[in-house]
């Protein structure tokens, strides 16, 4: 019997040790995830089509993201995506105009002076991408290196990245309404920071 007793008082002594011990891991769980920055220093452009199916306006800057990523697997969760410095021009040849992109000033981007962004900025996809409920999924590249993409804004968005720290993306329309498209799958540019 009292063997009975010096067992549960231990084993109740060492429950109420390991308990807070539990309580500490669930709360630094925020450490498997960072961040990453990373910015085009060469303006990089991207079209809006009019209702007749053609390209009506350009949209140029130097893109930046913002990437928050699992640090064990280092798939990208949530991101952030814009141009910097944004220009606007009409498509020649194109038979109806559009209405040019909405623009912020700099200063509303949280990490403007991170990434020296410069106004007017566009802000392509914001976040939390997948509270909106669009999905991103990722994919290892054969040559190394990780590839993501998100469809949502009438576009499918594709970004690859190397672990030396260059970044390459760009969209393709899906609809012709609401999405915007790149010359090629790769021509957005980018670093690291």
């Amino acid at each position: 019997m009292k063997q009975s007793v010096i067992v549960a008082s231990m084993l109740a002594f060492c429950v109420l040790i390991l308990a807070p011990g539990c309580n500490k891991k669930t709360e630094t769980n925020n450490e498997t995830f960072g961040y990453e920055y990373y910015k085009g220093a060469i303006p990089n452009s991207y079209y809006i089509y009019n209702f007749m199916e053609e390209r009506a306006l350009k949209v140029s800057g130097k893109p930046f993201m913002v990437v928050k990523y699992d640090k064990i697997t280092h798939n990208i969760l949530d991101f952030e995506f814009g141009l910097s410095e944004v220009t606007q021009t009409a498509v020649p040849g194109a038979s109806f105009g559009v209405a040019p992109e909405p623009t912020l000033d700099a200063s509303s981007i949280d990490y403007q002076e991170k990434l020296g962004l410069v106004s007017p900025v566009d802000l392509l996809i914001n976040w939390p991408v997948t509270a909106w409920g669009y999905q991103i999924t990722n994919e290892s590249l054969n040559g190394g290196g990780l590839s993501f993409s998100f469809s949502g804004y009438g576009s499918k968005w594709t970004f690859s990245y190397l672990p030396a720290g260059s970044m390459t993306g760009g969209a393709v329309i899906l609809d012709y309404t609401t999405g915007r498209e790149t010359d090629a799958a790769n021509s957005i540019n980018m670093l690291r920071l």
